[in-house]
């Protein structure tokens, strides 16, 4: 039996009067890729948010209910507003829908999380290729770091938005539709590589997808009417 790495406890969302997510109660295990499923407009992306507090950031969101993240030392609960946000976006990475690089080169886009978590620049080329090295994006990208990072197609620019939230090491990443607009040859690859790396990073994704659920995840969670229900799990 896998530890709990993440607990969240009568979680409630709301947008503006809306009320989106209603009493999630829910125990995320350590080394998985739990899959989040259900129709649009459900709150799948809100459930994500909520897990590193991004919605602190837009107008008009608040939350409810208390969440746990296990980070090394038991579980702490990071739902607390004097829960430092910047320490837990450093521990708790998210991947977006659309690949978002920064308007710069590959090189900056790798460099810019590990400049605001204050990693010694001594380490950064070593961190920098160890991450493009977990993405599959190494061998493509080594000979042209200087170039601007949007010149990517866009399997390769999900790979690299990938690789920037792997450059600090998160212990739990978050994944928002990570291979909606993607070829069949870059979802093969994306797929390949969250299975890699669930041995060192607890994975939530939401995904439409279910063949792509069915091939890679260990749960799948539905998310109806603001309820989630456990649909099916792979777990022993």
């Amino acid at each position: 039996m896998k530890k709990t790495k993440i607990k969240v406890q009568d979680l409630n969302f709301f947008y503006g009067p809306h009320h989106i997510l209603n009493k999630i109660n829910l125990d995320i295990p350590a080394g998985t890729i739990t899959a989040v499923s259900g129709p649009s407009g459900q709150g799948k992306s809100s459930l994500l948010t909520a897990l590193n507090r991004l919605w602190e950031n837009i107008d008009g969101a608040r939350a409810t209910g208390r969440i746990w993240i296990d980070f090394g030392k038991g579980l702490e609960e990071i739902s607390k507003k004097e829960y430092n946000v910047h320490h837990l976006r450093q521990k708790v990475g998210m991947v977006f829908q659309m690949p978002n690089p920064l308007p710069m080169s590959i090189l900056k886009n790798m460099q810019f999380p590990l400049k605001l978590a204050g990693i010694s620049k001594n380490m950064v080329p070593e961190k920098i290729e160890t991450a493009l090295q977990q993405a599959h994006l190494w061998e493509e990208v080594k000979d042209r770091l200087s170039s601007d990072a949007q010149m990517l197609s866009g399997g390769q620019l999900q790979r690299l938005c990938i690789a920037r939230s792997l450059v600090i090491q998160p212990e739990v990443l978050l994944l928002d539709e990570p291979t909606a607009s993607l070829d069949p040859a870059s979802v093969e690859k994306i797929e390949q590589l969250l299975l890699e790396l669930k041995s060192r990073c607890t994975i939530v994704m939401v995904s439409h997808y279910m063949d792509q659920i069915r091939r890679i995840a260990d749960r799948n969670l539905l998310l109806s009417n603001g309820n989630l229900s456990l649909v099916t799990t792979k777990e022993q």
